[in-house]
């Protein structure tokens, strides 16, 4: 069961669907739906990736969660450089420091999924952005809380209405799986 806010991702119309919140808030989860439905029913033929700060979190963050949802979604080896989610090859980034942004230059990308959005150097970001041009492209990225200033908030969060983007900000209340205890011990222990 997905929350309304969760809910508000799946099926998107906007070219970036983006969720930004707390710890332990389901916008993952709610990412992976979406992008997995999105893949299956009307993603445009083209390259896809999914971005992360690494390979391991990769495959820890995103691919081991689709596995729980339903092993048949995806297909993947924990050292490769691709992995196939509904049938479609998806290539895996890592974005680790400035240079990552390199990695994707040259790319034409029908779709990208990127997890821990502020973890990423503004460049690679820029760069993704633009080589999502595959007519029907889409953008599906999670972040956590980062500094107020963080550029991923200041331009494309606050701006958010302006550029057309569906950003949902996530709270641990919009996630449906945690109880109410734990949620009020987290809220007593974080600020």
């Amino acid at each position: 069961m997905l929350s309304p806010r969760q809910l508000r991702l799946v099926r998107p119309s906007e070219p970036v669907t983006l969720a930004h919140g707390s710890i332990r808030s389901g916008k993952t989860l709610a990412e992976l739906i979406a992008f997995v439905d999105w893949i299956a029913n009307q993603a445009p033929p083209g390259p896809l990736a999914i971005i992360g700060v690494t390979r391991d979190t990769i495959n820890r963050n995103l691919l081991e969660q689709l596995d729980l949802l339903d092993p048949a979604i995806c297909s993947w080896s924990p050292y490769g450089n691709t992995c196939q989610i509904m049938g479609r090859t998806v290539h895996r980034i890592s974005s680790n420091d400035s240079k990552a942004e390199t990695k994707i230059r040259g790319l034409t990308l029908a779709g990208a999924l990127l997890d821990e959005a502020t973890l990423v150097h503004e460049a690679t970001f820029i760069q993704l952005l633009g080589r999502l041009s595959v007519p029907g492209a889409r953008l599906f990225a999670t972040t956590n809380p980062d500094n107020p200033a963080h550029w991923l908030k200041t331009k494309y969060i606050n701006r958010a209405d302006k550029l057309g983007w569906n950003v949902q900000h996530f709270t641990m209340r919009d996630n449906p799986g945690l109880t109410p205890e734990y949620i009020e011990a987290k809220e007593r222990e974080f600020t």
